[in-house]
């Protein structure tokens, strides 16, 4: 059943994204910029859809280097921080139909005098892609189909300054002793999730400075995370104790929100989102006694960015889930940087 379920989910992703490129593609329009052109900012102009493409692509980098040598009360060696983000989309808008785009790679890596090794602390990389059709007379309300992807580009590892033992509890039941100053936790592109939704969508405010949507209908996530690893440490034990993933597949009802805007002369920008889903069906490390409250997917994201100059912006970004088939604590994220940008759109 849930391979039927499975095939049925991606035959309708595969005829929703035809049905994009067959129905949002500009062939005549009357627009505020020629078909084809690229407009930045153009769909929040007054509030209103501006028919044509509007692009973004920015790029931005992150470092940080302090050095301490016979320094009162600080560690000696260097502190080394260095990443980079990219941000690109695309929206297309055609009488009723409106296509919008999204990927974005955020890369941060750091060293300090204790751990030597370069290690990851934010790997994400998420592609989004939704379609809404507007009623005619009634743009704020209309069918939609999305899609999402989101999965992390390098191997991930835990890293001590002295090695420990780490207790790995496997999926059979046994328990793996390993140890060592690291332990690979995830291959490159794991976990990776993916979400496929379709429903309808209310528009109750479309400004500059308050662009929100809410969605609600029917979601499929399925997670591939089979190998991977998550530390579940207990305070009170000498060893770090470990547990071994496994790949689940959830469908029911979802609900979710987008919030986006701009203040103070655009200087300040944000981007809000909310899902959760209430599984019907699900398949993966089942647990007895667990209702679908209990296995309810939940997920809040924010970013805000200050800009500081027109090549520089402070970035702040935080994202809470809950996914009780991978892991059942709540699993949290915030990140705080300076971000030297550069826009080629």
């Amino acid at each position: 059943m849930i391979q039927g379920l499975n095939r049925e989910a991606w035959r309708f992703s595969g005829i929703a994204i035809l049905l994009m490129l067959g129905t949002g593609w500009p062939k005549s329009v009357a627009t505020a910029a020629e078909p084809g052109a690229y407009v930045r900012d153009a769909r929040l102009s007054e509030g209103k859809r501006v028919a044509g493409w509007t692009g973004l692509f920015n790029l931005g980098a992150s470092f940080n280097l302090s050095i301490n040598d016979s320094v009162i009360g600080k560690l000696e060696g260097s502190n080394t921080t260095a990443g980079f983000n990219i941000e690109t989309g695309g929206e297309l808008n055609r009488e009723e139909s409106e296509w919008r785009n999204r990927m974005t790679f955020d890369e941060t890596f750091s060293q300090t005098p204790i751990i030597r090794k370069l290690v990851k602390s934010n790997d994400v990389v998420v592609i989004d892609s939704i379609y809404l059709h507007h009623i005619p007379d009634r743009e704020w309300i209309g069918p939609f189909v999305r899609l999402n992807l989101d999965t992390a580009l390098f191997q991930g590892f835990e890293v001590r300054a002295a090695p420990r033992t780490y207790a790995v509890a496997k999926r059979d039941g046994d328990i793996e002793a390993i140890y060592s100053d690291h332990l690979k936790m995830t291959d490159a592109f794991s976990p990776t999730r993916t979400k496929q939704s379709f429903g309808a969508f209310v528009d109750p405010l479309k400004d500059e400075r308050w662009d929100l949507q809410v969605r609600g209908g029917l979601g499929f996530r399925e997670v591939f995370a089979t190998g991977s690893l998550a530390i579940l440490d207990e305070a009170l034990t000498p060893e770090v104790e470990v547990k071994e993933l496994a790949s689940y597949f959830q469908t029911g009802p979802e609900a979710g929100i987008s919030m986006r805007g701009k203040f103070t002369d655009k200087h300040v920008t944000y981007r809000l989102d909310a899902e959760i889903l209430l599984p019907f069906y699900s398949r993966g490390a089942f647990r007895e006694g667990m209702s679908a409250l209990d296995l309810m997917y939940r997920e809040l994201s924010l970013r805000i960015s200050f800009k500081l100059f027109e090549w520089a912006s402070l970035d702040y970004q935080f994202k809470i889930q809950k996914e009780p088939l991978l892991l059942d604590v709540t699993q949290l994220q915030s990140n705080v940087l300076v971000t030297f940008n550069y826009s080629l759109l």
